[in-house]
């Protein structure tokens, strides 16, 4: 008969250490010694830290530098949300503490909360951090002699054809 007889030990260091014997067909029988080790526990990384313009423009690409230092010194991930249904889906992997620069363009105006995420090379993921861009409406001209121009073209015309100016 196959039988497995098995008694767990913990030593000081926390590694588990299981003894194990077991019987083949012809009787012999063989002698393994398991150890398993949790080895040292994975930390987050630290809370991104992102910086970029506060307002723009439509239309402009837009820089904005991330990064988290890893307390493992593992490498590192980011996930975006532009504010605007776009995003950076895990993007890296880049070395703890390393700068990244992302470029993102906003087609329309608003206020914007970009949203960044982080994780580690194990996928235990940080705190994560926000900000916002605002892209604010172009103002118009607002001159009074523009608008009454606008409101009466026609009586523009009339007064240059009078004074023969065209």
């Amino acid at each position: 008969n196959n039988w497995i007889d098995s008694s767990p030990i913990i030593g000081n260091d926390g590694t588990v250490y299981i003894g194990s014997t077991s019987r083949d067909s012809t009787g012999d029988s063989f002698g393994f010694l398991h150890a398993f080790n949790a080895g040292e526990p994975n930390n987050p990384p630290g809370k991104p830290v992102i910086s970029g313009p506060s307002s723009g423009k439509p239309n402009v690409d837009y820089d904005f530098v991330i990064s988290s230092s890893d307390p493992d010194d593992d490498q590192v991930y980011f996930h975006i949300q532009w504010g605007d249904g776009f995003y950076e889906r895990w993007i890296g992997p880049y070395d703890s503490g390393e700068e990244v620069t992302v470029t993102h363009l906003y087609y329309e105006e608003g206020s914007y909360d970009i949203t960044v995420r982080v994780k580690d090379y194990w996928d235990l993921e940080g705190e994560e951090t926000h900000t916002s861009i605002s892209i604010p409406k172009s103002r118009a001209i607002d001159l009074p002699i523009l608008r009454l121009m606008n409101n009466y073209h026609n009586l523009f015309s009339f007064m240059r054809y009078l004074l023969g100016l065209f």
